[in-house]
């Protein structure tokens, strides 16, 4: 290994060294702890020249501080002035590129949306401290699966606002249903959030700025109450409790799928919705009304004196509610697309239209929808004549409604867009 003469011997050292044959003086400023380098300067002068700035830089910031060459100063200058406009140092510059350079490993290192939906799901499905109804689980699941199909590769702290927002926008669905999909999503970031996945909710916003018009509720006039009820008899009549206790009671659908005969109080006259049953987890009575009397006490007649179990076979559900629906001129998924779009919530807001109209007592109606009073006055402003409220409520068993359904005029069955309607009857 060459030797070469060192000319000075404290830091940083000097030495005489050849390079390619030429004599050169090397500035060593290497040293632990430190950012120095090696130096060339072909006169001795020069490099004396620069072994005394690097000496003097080193007593000015400490012993152990970095040396800087000249090279990193000139770019530690430019930085400076560049930074001058905005009234920012260099040290804060650094500080937040770190910062920045930290967020981006943790975004890079966060788990994807595809395994966080499925755990999210597996959660609140199986959720001990707050049990879901059924078809909440199947709505949180749908959901889950939307998030993976959608967002799946993406992972958590790359998820964006403005990406939720681009995929809403390209989304032809209804108001109603970008807000059930911002509140959804919401709702699994607040969850990631509980889990300290993340400390945000990228689409908090979103949900607020979404708004939702005011529509009138769809009812059915008496006749075609009388109709639905008519049909049910004579076609699905394992239906009968199922469509009167919707009719003329206004249980949610979900609520009326899931009640028990044992929930059913003819003698006090009331139904009891349980708070595992119902939407807002809480027991009610929903009183029963002189007609929808005759139709249970007809269908107790039908099945025993004291019937038990849940009113409707569930599982037949969902293909007798569609044939009935067919029958009377509704069309199906895939289906007789001419014909009008059966809307869930028609025999629900019907009760609640004609009750209204009858009682006049919008505080004992939201106590039987298990609505609030607001909800009532915004959503139940359907006008109904006197004359439409009392046959609606004169809807009777058998016989008794021939005389309603046959005072159906085509002029009512236009107006409510229900084609086929009049074969629905015959």
């Amino acid at each position: 290994m060459a030797t070469y003469p060192v000319i000075r011997k404290s830091f940083p050292k000097i030495r005489i060294v050849k390079i390619n044959g030429q004599k050169l003086y090397q500035v060593d400023a290497r040293k632990q702890g430190t950012t120095g380098k090696r130096e060339y300067f072909q006169g001795e002068r020069q490099a004396k020249a620069r072994a005394n700035e690097i000496e003097a830089k080193m007593l000015s910031v400490g012993a152990n501080a970095p040396v800087i060459d000249a090279e990193t100063g000139r770019e530690a200058l430019k930085g400076q002035e560049r930074l001058l406009p905005f009234n920012k140092t260099i040290t804060e510059s650094i500080d937040f590129h770190i910062q920045f350079l930290k967020a981006e490993t943790k975004k890079k290192d966060s788990q994807t949306i595809n395994n966080l939906a499925t755990e999210w799901y597996n959660a609140r499905a199986t959720g001990i401290n707050r049990p879901l109804r059924q078809r909440s689980v199947m709505e949180l699941r749908k959901h889950a699966e939307l998030l993976k199909r959608e967002f799946g590769s993406i992972r958590l702290l790359e998820f964006t606002e403005e990406r939720f927002q681009r995929y809403l926008d390209n989304t032809k669905v209804s108001q109603r249903r970008r807000f059930n999909l911002a509140n959804l999503t919401g709702q699994f970031f607040n969850w990631c959030i509980k889990k300290k996945y993340t400390t945000i909710n990228p689409v908090a916003t979103i949900k607020g700025e979404i708004e939702i018009p005011t529509v009138t509720p769809s009812i059915l006039t008496p006749e075609q109450a009388a109709a639905f009820m008519t049909k049910t008899q004579e076609l699905y009549p394992m239906l009968v409790p199922y469509v009167a206790i919707s009719l003329f009671a206004g249980l949610r659908p979900t609520e009326c799928e899931l009640l028990k005969w044992e929930q059913i109080h003819l003698e006090e006259k009331q139904i009891t919705v349980l708070p595992e049953t119902s939407k807002v987890k809480d027991t009610r009575n929903v009183p029963i009304e002189d007609n929808l009397l005759e139709w249970l006490k007809r269908c107790v007649e039908k099945q025993g004196d004291k019937p038990t179990g849940n009113i409707i076979d569930v599982g037949a559900l969902r293909r007798n509610i569609q044939g009935l629906r067919a029958k009377m001129g509704y069309k199906l998924r895939g289906k007789n697309p001419e014909a009008a779009a059966w809307k869930e919530d028609t025999f629900r807001h019907s009760y609640a239209s004609y009750w209204l109209a009858k009682y006049k007592d919008r505080a004992h109606l939201a106590e039987h929808m298990g609505n609030s009073i607001q909800v009532i006055k915004k959503h139940y402003k359907v006008v109904v004549s006197n004359t439409a409220t009392e046959a609606y409520w004169s809807i009777l068993p058998d016989g008794a409604n021939t005389q309603i359904v046959q005072t159906i005029t085509q002029a009512e069955i236009d107006a409510a867009k229900i084609s086929n309607f009049a074969k629905a009857l015959a």
